[in-house]
């Protein structure tokens, strides 16, 4: 039924009744009031929305009478002035409703709930924004702490959680072959260092050729960087430079002046992270004419103050122990790591100078090291050996010398 204008209830606008069950709703007092409907009009047919905060329900004939509670503002149909805006819900000019609790400091969580189209069940017109007090949406609180969940996420993903598995010999001595059934692990590490001292004899007629062959072994196995040791030098000046201008990855000397094809630094990217790699030798290697060493201290300090930004550097030095733990505790800026060469001693836990960690894996192919480094320092540390020991090749070379030597012999008794 139609209550006529002027009439106890007036021109107001009632909504459906709580007790008459919603098409496709189901079970009967579970309904709630829907979008405004004039008094004995059919149900509105869609989904039911929740009931509303503030409103009032009371009987008027077979249907339960409320006033409308606007949501848009604005003066109602036929009504006598401006009605007020709610603080619960409403549609957006989206077609999203939000119901109680969106953006509401009175505690209840906020939900989203899809606002029916007109005519979507019922084949009725869809009513104009106006009458179903459309209003953008304002409140953008929730939206802006979902992107501040998602923003912590990649923080804790990305930069913040890097994690590099570096893989480090020392002191190979030309044996590097005791190594070739770890070959996937060199592959799968995100740095291979060396500590120096990668070649062993000093004779001219075989040093030259072990080198080369060691330092393509080197290069097949993903050698990122290496530090020249004492023993390098021993083949002279021209040799070394030989050797060194076909080598496919960076020889450093941060502390040598000398006219060698080495390199005071390296600078590598792996996995979003910029790595800066130093290298120093101790101070009794042999040095040729034209050469300068400077102390590892002071080189050191004055390639940090030059070198491009950088995340980290890792050290790479070629001394003893001691000297080696003196450099670090005097460095103003501490490394992520040290890999130290030339003790010949085998660490099966990182020795830790002033929270930087100091490694070593031994001699002559006998061990090799795995350290996987984060932002909190060592998260594994791993000393490989090989199941067996494979006995050192001798040199062609060697052969030759020998023959010469037993000729020489046999003239000088003959």
């Amino acid at each position: 039924m139609r209550v006529p204008r002027g009439s106890a209830s007036g021109d107001r606008r009632v909504g459906v009744g709580v007790g008459d069950p919603a098409p496709g709703h189901g079970r009967r007092g579970r309904g709630y009031p829907g979008p405004a409907a004039l008094v004995g009009a059919p149900p509105r047919a869609g989904p039911i929305f929740p009931r509303l905060h503030g409103s009032s329900v009371r009987p008027a004939g077979k249907a339960f009478v409320r006033p409308l509670v606007p949501v848009g503002g604005g003066a109602a149909p036929g009504g006598p002035g401006p009605r007020p805006r709610p603080r619960s819900c409403g549609p957006c000019a989206h077609g999203i409703w939000l119901l109680p609790g969106l953006g509401d400091r009175r505690g209840s969580p906020p939900f989203l709930v899809r606002k029916p189209r007109g005519g979507e069940r019922s084949g009725r017109a869809a009513a104009p924004p106006s009458a179903l007090g459309s209003a953008p949406c304002t409140d953008r609180r929730p939206f802006r702490m979902v992107w501040a969940v998602l923003l912590a996420l990649l923080l804790a993903g990305g930069g913040w959680g890097w994690e590099l598995t570096v893989v480090f010999t020392t002191d190979l001595h030309t044996s590097l072959v005791r190594l070739a059934k770890f070959r996937d692990v060199f592959r799968q590490a995100d740095l291979v260092l060396d500590g120096g001292d990668a070649w062993e004899d000093p004779h001219r007629l075989t040093g030259e050729a072990e080198a080369w062959e060691t330092m393509r072994r080197m290069g097949e196995y993903g050698y990122t960087a290496m530090v020249l040791g004492n023993h390098e030098t021993y083949l002279g000046p021209r040799a070394l430079g030989r050797i060194l201008a076909e080598t496919s990855f960076p020889v450093l000397a941060t502390n040598l002046r000398a006219p060698l094809p080495t390199q005071p630094w390296a600078l590598v990217e792996r996995k979003g992270l910029r790595i800066l790699i130093l290298g120093v030798l101790w101070d009794l290697a042999v040095i040729w004419p034209g050469w300068e060493l400077e102390e590892p201290y002071a080189a050191l300090e004055e390639a940090l103050a030059a070198v491009p930004p950088h995340d980290l550097f890792i050290l790479l030095a070629h001394m003893n122990t001691d000297r080696a733990f003196d450099l670090v505790r005097r460095l103003s800026r501490k490394p992520a790591l040290v890999v130290l060469g030339h003790d010949h001693q085998v660490y099966l836990e990182p020795r830790v100078v002033e929270g930087v960690p100091v490694v070593q894996a031994g001699s002559r192919g006998k061990a090799l090291g795995i350290v996987r480094l984060g932002p909190e320092g060592v998260q594994h540390y791993e000393i490989l050996k090989p199941a067996e020991t494979l006995p050192l090749a001798i040199p062609s070379g060697t052969f030759g010398v020998l023959g010469l030597f037993a000729l020489l012999a046999l003239l000088w008794r003959g």
